[in-house]
């Protein structure tokens, strides 16, 4: 038989829970290597895709001396003021940070994606979000000297 200590440890378990599933997966970065070669050994060179937002380029041009005729080319990719209609996602997003942006950068050679990283944000994107996209990638990826 239960008594009240059994309950209350279980609503102290219950409650770690909530928390843990409220609070646990915001700002997740994800990281795909699809070409090991790129961390074994220096690029030859770094370019910015000149598709990129002009804000995107910006911030990174402060950080780093890119080449503009190199195969290497890191592209952003962001969004903000995302707005899910969804149902599903409705007690989630009523009560924590539901994301409502991201940032994508992908490191390619060439055609061919050789690294991504990518995070949900709960603010619009900015400087410090795409220098912080940046430097992940620093810690994966060896860059030629500036």
């Amino acid at each position: 038989m239960l008594d009240l200590r059994d309950y209350k440890i279980f609503a102290k378990f219950f409650a770690i829970l909530v928390v843990i599933f409220i609070f646990g997966c915001n700002n997740k970065e994800y990281i795909t290597i699809q070409d090991k070669n790129i961390t074994k050994e220096p690029l030859p060179c770094l370019g910015l895709d000149p598709m990129n937002l002009q804000f995107a380029n910006d911030a990174l041009s402060d950080i780093y001396n890119f080449d503009k005729s190199c195969h290497y080319r890191i592209s952003i990719t962001t969004r903000g003021h995302i707005h899910c209609n969804s149902s599903f996602n409705s007690s989630t997003k009523a009560n924590s940070a539901f994301p409502t942006a991201y940032v994508r950068l992908e490191l390619k050679d060439g055609m061919n994606t050789a690294f991504s990283y990518y995070v949900d944000l709960t603010s619009p994107p900015d400087n410090s979000d795409i220098k912080r996209a940046f430097e992940v990638m620093r810690e994966y990826i060896l860059l030629p000297k500036k």
